[in-house]
Formats: C-alpha cells, sequence, structure tokens
C-alpha cells in the first residue's frame, strides 16, 4: 500500500488538536477518555517526559499509545527504561 492511498496507515506525535478527536472517538465506544487527559498528555509531551504516538487510517483516527521516559514502576525507572501507557486502537 503506497502513502497515497487513502487506507495508508500514518503515525505521527499528538498535536493540540487532536484532543478533541480523539476524545470523541473513545465516547462512540462508551470511553470516558476526557479532552483533559490529551491536553495533559500534550504538556508531557512538551515537557519530554511522555511521547503519545498517534495513529490514522484513511485520515480518521484509529488509535494512540504512549511512551514514559521516566516510569513510576521501578524495575524499568531503576534500569532507565521507558513504559509503554495507554495503548488503545
Amino acid at each position: 500500500m503506497s502513502a497515497a492511498e487513502p487506507t495508508a496507515l500514518r503515525i505521527r506525535l499528538l498535536e493540540r488538536g487532536d484532543a478533541v478527536v480523539m476524545s470523541s472517538a473513545f465516547a462512540e465506544i462508551g470511553w470516558r477518555k476526557p479532552v483533559e487527559l490529551y491536553q495533559r498528555y500534550l504538556r508531557e509531551q512538551d515537557d519530554r517526559l511522555r511521547e503519545i504516538l498517534v495513529g490514522f487510517v484513511g485520515g480518521e483516527f484509529a488509535g494512540h499509545v504512549c511512551v514514559v521516559q521516566r516510569p513510576a514502576y521501578w524495575p524499568l525507572a531503576e534500569q532507565g527504561i521507558p513504559e509503554i501507557q495507554d495503548l488503545n486502537a
């Protein structure tokens, strides 16, 4: 599948306009993920504490995953290993 095809997968970092789109998409399936959650994620991404990768298929939001640079989970933190959190698709 080429990048020009409408069903192509596109992955990028979270952007300011994504919070409403993501919250709405999860609300449609009965999940409560408020806009404020993604706004906090964006602040943490700006502070380099977390990276949020957002996926789109055919231009439509398809899911996201967070990579936390300094996790609270001590076995990972002790070794300086980032943690994958909040994987949703």
